[in-house]
């Protein structure tokens, strides 16, 4: 009731007339989200703190006992709060400032931290793992003592280094702030006895919400080591031999044991096999990649643990021991089938190689590429494949090849996992071999040059280049069946053009014996009836002048026929030649240009017939009855319409008022009746003494070659 009512009071007079002073109403305002501005001055006792890595600004956790409240420093206009230089876990603080918007949230930010006194709540009293799950224990400052036995840090979130402490039989989960890496190698802690100060916090949020219980350290400084593990020779603690057996899970509580004995194999750069001054194989595992040679007599101290089938030393350091190392062990030979099968074929795993010396013989079937991290071989045997450890064996490496058969030296590992890695029962997923050095890979024999593999090569480059010879046969069968159809195109067509000729000529030939003799004739009978009719009737005289010129016009249109029949020029390939071809027996002195810029194609004989003769004609004419010295010949297509042209610069004339068929003129009247039935209009621009302009516009009839023209 009492937090609303102030609340209230903050949301009615503003900020600046009511403070809040305790972290209950702290907390409520920023859970309401109505008092944005609201002043705070609090006080309590620090539970956590760090500081931001870029803006170098405190976020502190303070309680009150009840209540545990995160404030964070306001930094306004470039303005730093004023904070203590170096707080410390127990400080009794007050702080002032207002709560602040941000994100849809409100939240508290403070100006000013004074420092009160400092004031441990429970710093002096240490717990168990156990402990840390009572409830009123949490969010209190307690110690926790314990040897560490992993630290590394966090992979979700670096600001954090990551600590397993075993303490009184079990083990807890402690996270040090470290925003400045003030810790540089957090294995440095393992091994060690430390005393950790922090706050017991439920995670509720972050990477590791399911971790139960934490015990959060505010930095470096609350780590106080109190008995160091970097010397285990001068350690006193028990033999791993004395471990008798016990559940999986009262093994891992279990502190630092030692080992002493030769190094027998290394691998994956902190993994190795130490075989006892007893015979006993024991598993390493080293926290720093800092590990012995093979041969090496060395004394271990680290974590048990088991994967089931062995013991092993987990977060193990290493020293050098005293006494004589135990002589390399005489590799037996053995084959994959001993290691991976049972006596009827099954799959079976033979855990009791693990750590034994063995010689295997086999087929290099695999090589990992130079980019590949992690070296290993890939060795076939009784059709089982074997992989062999080759981290430390580049020079061994560098002479081998697919095909290789070779005989292989070194430990057997049996590849498990412990139960550190979180796998509440660990299996046995194979096994590898560890060479100790390039020696232990002897190369019986190389490959033949000619293999499967080239042979199945060659095979398919010659299947490729027959493969190329066939598409290149037919594509020459292809071009050649092409260039004969053409050839017989061109054949064809130079026979058709040569039997056109010839039906033409003959046509000629009898229209010139028959057809136009008959003409001449009439026309002299008419010129001797006009003598006879001179001084008569002045209407006979004009019938005979008709008569005379129709007759005239039908022998001029006869040559023109017979001339056409006889000629060539439709046969030309380009209409510029065929129009050419058809003027050369009228053009004499005249210029005549022409730029028919439609191809012959476009056109059926009929159609080109009929355009050679209109333009023969108009250009005729100019130069017959215009006295025309220049003819200017021209045609394009425009869209589905033909337009071509004949200009002269004769005498020109009136089109109003020329002589007609009346007159017995039929020049343009026939020029209008050979363009009709191809739906040709003619129009003539002329003036007296400027030369006459013929234009002709026809419709094409719709086809591909006009679609190709038109684009």
């Amino acid at each position: 009731m009492t937090t609303t009512i102030l609340l209230a009071a903050v949301l009615c007079t503003g900020a600046d007339s009511a403070t809040l002073t305790r972290l209950e109403d702290v907390q409520a305002a920023c859970n309401a989200r109505m008092a944005t501005n609201a002043a705070f001055n609090v006080s309590g006792t620090l539970l956590s703190y760090f500081r931001r890595a870029v803006t170098r600004e405190w976020i502190l956790g303070v309680s009150d006992g009840t209540n545990t409240v995160t404030f964070y420093e306001l930094n306004r206009d470039g303005v730093a709060a004023e904070s203590l230089d170096e707080p410390r876990l127990g400080d009794r603080v007050r702080l002032k400032g207002v709560l602040y918007g941000y994100g849809g949230g409100l939240y508290p930010g403070y100006r000013k931290m004074e420092l009160v006194g400092h004031q441990p709540i429970g710093a002096a009293d240490s717990i168990t793992p156990a402990d840390m799950f009572d409830v009123g224990n949490l969010s209190r400052i307690v110690r926790m003592i314990g040897v560490v036995r992993n630290a590394f840090r966090d992979e979700s979130d670096p600001n954090f280094v990551v600590m397993e402490l075993v303490c009184g039989g079990s083990s807890a989960l402690a996270m040090a702030i470290d925003v400045w890496r003030e810790i540089s190698d957090p294995s440095d802690y393992i091994g060690k006895t430390v005393a950790a100060e922090g706050v017991v916090a439920n995670p509720k949020v972050g990477a590791r919400r399911y971790a139960g219980r934490i015990l959060t350290v505010s930095g470096r400084e609350n780590i106080h080591v109190l008995v160091s593990g970097e010397a285990p020779l001068g350690e006193p603690m028990p033999d791993i031999s004395e471990i008798r057996p016990m559940p999986p899970s009262e093994l891992a509580r279990l502190g630092r044991h030692k080992a002493v004995g030769t190094v027998r194999a290394v691998w994956h750069g902190n993994r190795a096999f130490i075989e006892t001054d007893a015979g006993e194989i024991v598993g390493v595992r080293f926290a720093k990649p800092d590990v012995p040679g093979v041969g090496a007599r060395v004394r271990v101290a680290g974590f048990p643990e088991t994967d089931i089938y062995s013991l092993s030393l987990v977060n193990a350091t290493w020293a050098e021991a005293e006494g004589v190392a135990l002589p390399r062990q005489r590799p037996r030979d053995i084959s994959p089938v001993q290691l991976l099968e049972d006596g009827f074929g099954n799959p079976q795993i033979n855990i009791r190689a693990n750590g034994r010396a063995f010689r295997i013989r086999g087929c290099v079937r695999y090589l990992p590429p130079p980019d590949v991290r992690e070296k290993w071989l890939g060795v076939e045997s009784g059709g089982l494949l074997v992989s062999v450890d080759a981290e430390r064996l580049a020079e061994a490496m560098d002479g081998l090849e697919i095909g290789c058969e070779v005989a292989v030296s070194g430990v057997c590992v049996v590849d498990t996992e412990g139960l550190s890695s979180g796998i509440p029962l660990p299996r046995a997923k194979g096994v590898f071999i560890v060479p100790a050095g390039a020696g232990d890979i002897e190369v019986l024999a190389r490959p033949p040059w000619w293999t499967v593999g080239r042979l199945i090569a060659v095979i398919g480059l010659l299947a490729a280049v027959l493969a190329a010879i066939l598409l290149w046969n037919v594509a020459l069968s292809r071009r050649a069946e092409r260039r004969g159809r053409e050839l017989a195109d061109e054949r064809l067509g130079r026979v058709t053009s040569e039997l056109k000729v010839e039906e033409r000529t003959r046509l000629a030939v009898e229209l010139h014996d028959a057809m136009s003799q008959t003409l001449a004739g009439i026309s002299m009978e008419v010129g001797a009836a006009k003598e006879q009719a001179q001084g008569g009737d002045s209407r006979l005289l004009k019938r005979l002048d008709f008569v005379a010129n129709a007759i005239n016009a039908c022998r001029n249109e006869l040559k023109n026929c017979i001339w056409d029949l006889r000629s060539e020029a439709l046969e030309e390939a380009r209409m510029d030649d065929a129009i050419r071809k058809s003027l050369v027996k009228d053009v004499r002195d005249e210029e005549l240009t022409v730029r028919f810029n439609v191809p012959r194609e476009m056109f059926s004989d009929n159609t080109a017939h009929s355009i050679v003769r209109t333009i023969r004609e108009l250009a005729v004419n100019a130069m017959r009855h215009g006295g025309a010295k220049h003819i200017a010949i021209a045609g394009s297509i425009d869209g589905d319409l033909l337009r071509f042209s004949v200009k002269d610069d004769g005498c020109g004339f009136d089109p109003a008022n020329a002589p007609g068929v009346a007159e017995g003129h039929f020049g343009l009247q026939g020029i209008r009746e050979r363009l009709a039935p191809l739906g040709g209009m003619l129009e003539i621009d002329s003036i007296p003494g400027k030369g006459v302009k013929a234009k002709i516009t026809f419709k094409l009839a719709a086809g591909p070659e006009v679609e190709k023209l038109n684009g």
